[in-house]
């Protein structure tokens, strides 16, 4: 309890007196000559001891204030504190070194207290403007004002300003460290001159804001980076799921705005050859009918200067920090995109090409409006290329996706389209071989009544027969039996192109077959008057083959025989028995066959008889002599005695 809160009992003899105000006579033992002694007061040496004492102080408690300062509003407000409680001013502002959205070097206003908003009228101070504050800023040193006419000699234009708030004392101290660079401002109510000691307390109170500054910078920068981080995992995510081309771009365009762009466009290439603005997103919807009041009204040319064309054409971004709308409005085509674009209050941008596996996809746009009051950095331009990575990614795999649905869809189409086309071969296929079997039918029925009849006539059952007409009438035998062969032959074709031909391999007597070629070509040979000389083979010689067959190819090699002999002119046939291999030899007086085309005829007539029996047993060949000689073609197998 104080001594003035306790209750004194009134004594008559004693009143109490205040104290300060004893009188000696009261104190009959104390020496007369202490009144008369003057009170010691203060040397300027302990006063200036205890003023350092009392900033030191203060400094340790701005520092550690400063310190647990987590973003730069906090500091701004902790500093500013400081300085009125330390100097006694009567306000102060702390500004840091940035630029607007032209570019231009500002000081920024963090925070302030006891300036007038008059005088706070400008957040961004120019660098270049005649204040105290920016004078430190640009030459790097304090400014200290001790009186009115220090403000009138140095900066004439804002004494008015500072006299009407009453201020007259002023200090501005620079501070700039690797990361940020800033200056404290203090104004005082009236003059107030600047002692060695406070000046270096008020330097070293910057350099601790400086410091305090860089550190919540950093982890301003680190907290942003991991939210960048966070953002472009969500990217990531959101662009893994399988979609429609449609729906991919759309989320391309939605995906940025509003963490990384206030609006984003994507550009494709179209079918027109322009470049034409595919999916948008802006984060004031309402403003999305100017995006596409641009697309309809503003398709970009492909050769377009504009940065979307710009950056299909090169595959290299366009980086644009800081866009001025004077800059804008020479690049617009015309008053009325100009228009559109003021609406957008475009103010920063940055354009990056969308290309995967080397192939260019399109473009997209990042931009940042006026409104927002932000323009992109360094770390906004590298989270817009991560950002643009992803999004091809995403969309090249949803290209290909659709393209794989598409083939699929293709390839069922086709497998469809294959099956009912094997379906109708089949059909067709079995109907063929419908046709020719009742052909076939039809047409052996007459020819077996041709045979049994010539038969009856050679048999004397319709009358005596001459030995004449017995030879004409076997030669009518040998052309039934050769017709009829030949329809089986068809017939066996039309089973061959279902898998089904078959082969008569038996013992041929080489004799037979050529004098039964010899009457169905006589006909031919008559009617042109040529030579026909046959040298018999022996008749025991026979050939393991397909009799129709061989007896097929001896006379397709007759037929040609006829077709290029002239009238005249003489074909020969023989047959030659060697060791173990028989040859049967045509021979013409025709025109011959070229030396250039001899291997290739022997290789077209052995393509063309490859798959029968005889020539499966034989090889032919044609042996000119000379570009006009006969040609001489030959037929060789091995063969046996009956």
């Amino acid at each position: 309890m104080n001594a003035d809160d306790m209750e004194v009992p009134e004594v008559s003899a004693l009143e109490p007196l205040p104290i300060g105000e004893e009188r000696a006579e009261d104190w009959p033992l104390l020496d007369r000559r202490s009144a008369d002694r003057p009170r010691a007061t203060p040397t300027d040496a302990e006063t200036a001891l205890r003023r350092a004492a009392d900033r030191l102080a203060r400094l340790q408690s701005v520092t550690a204030s400063l310190a647990a300062a987590v973003d730069t509003a906090a500091i701004g407000d902790r500093v500013t504190d400081a300085l009125l409680g330390a100097t006694g001013a009567a306000a102060a502002a702390l500004r840091v070194l940035a630029r607007d959205a032209d570019g231009a070097p500002v000081l920024r206003l963090v925070h302030a207290r006891g300036y007038s908003d008059d005088m706070l009228a400008a957040a961004d101070l120019p660098l270049d403007a005649s204040t105290i504050a920016a004078e430190a800023a640009r030459d790097g040193a304090p400014v200290f004002l001790e009186s009115r006419a220090d403000w009138e000699r140095r900066f004439q234009p804002h004494t008015e300003l500072h006299a009407a708030a009453g201020f007259e004392g002023a200090a501005a101290l620079p501070c700039e460290t690797e990361d940020v660079s800033c200056v404290l401002a203090i104004s005082f109510a009236g003059p107030h001159p600047f002692d060695a000691d406070e000046r270096a307390m008020l330097q070293t109170m910057a350099e601790e804001t400086a410091i305090a500054l860089g550190r919540a910078r950093l982890a301003e920068r680190a907290a942003r980076q991991a939210r960048r981080f966070a953002f472009l995992a969500d990217v990531s995510r959101a662009l893994s799921m399988p979609t429609e081309v449609d729906e991919t771009l759309a989320l391309i365009a939605r995906l940025p705005v509003p963490d990384l762009a206030d609006y984003c466009i994507v550009y494709r290439l179209g079918a027109d050859g322009r470049v034409h603005r595919v999916a948008r997103a802006h984060a004031d919807s309402a403003r999305e009918a100017v995006l596409d009041a641009l697309e309809r009204h503003f398709p970009l040319d492909a050769d377009s200067e504009l940065p979307a064309a710009r950056v299909m054409r090169t595959q290299q971004s366009v980086f644009s920090p800081r866009l001025r709308p004077e800059d804008l409005r020479a690049a617009a085509p015309d008053a009325r995109y100009m228009e559109l674009l003021d609406q957008l209050e475009l103010r920063s941008g940055i354009t990056i090409p969308l290309v995967a596996r080397g192939r260019s996809l399109g473009a997209i746009v990042f931009a940042r409006s006026a409104a927002s009051k932000r323009v992109f950095d360094d770390d906004d331009r590298d989270a817009a290329h991560a950002f643009a990575e992803r999004a091809a990614l995403a969309l090249d795999t949803t290209r290909l996706l659709a393209e794989a649905r598409q083939a699929h869809a293709e390839a069922e189409v086709a497998r469809a389209q294959a099956e009912l086309a094997r379906a109708q071969a089949e059909a067709a296929s079995r109907a063929r071989e419908d046709f020719v079997a009742r052909m076939s039918h039809e047409l052996r029925t007459p020819l077996n009544a041709i045979g049994g009849y010539a038969e009856l006539i050679e048999m004397g059952v319709r009358g005596p027969v001459t030995e004449q007409q017995r030879e004409d009438l076997r030669r009518l035998q040998r052309a039934q039996r050769h017709l009829l062969g030949l329809i089986n032959q068809v017939l066996a074709y039309a089973r061959a192109g279902s898998g089904g031909i078959t082969y008569d391999i038996t013992d041929v007597p080489i004799d037979d077959v050529l004098r039964s070629v010899e009457a169905l070509i006589a006909p031919q040979i008559r009617a042109k008057g040529i030579l026909y000389e046959y040298t018999p083979c022996d008749g025991a010689a026979t050939l393991r083959a397909d009799a129709v067959k061989l007896r097929q190819i001896v006379l397709n090699l007759l037929s040609n025989a006829v077709k290029f002999t002239e009238p005249g002119g003489r074909i020969g046939v023989q047959c030659e028995l060697q060791a173990d291999v028989a040859a049967i030899r045509v021979r013409d007086t025709g025109l011959g066959v070229p030396r250039s085309s001899s291997r290739r005829s022997s290789s077209r007539s052995c393509r063309r008889h490859r798959r029968t029996a005889a020539c499966a047993t034989a090889s032919a060949s044609v042996s000119p002599s000379a570009a006009s000689s006969p040609a001489r073609w030959a037929a060789t197998s091995p063969w046996r005695a009956r």
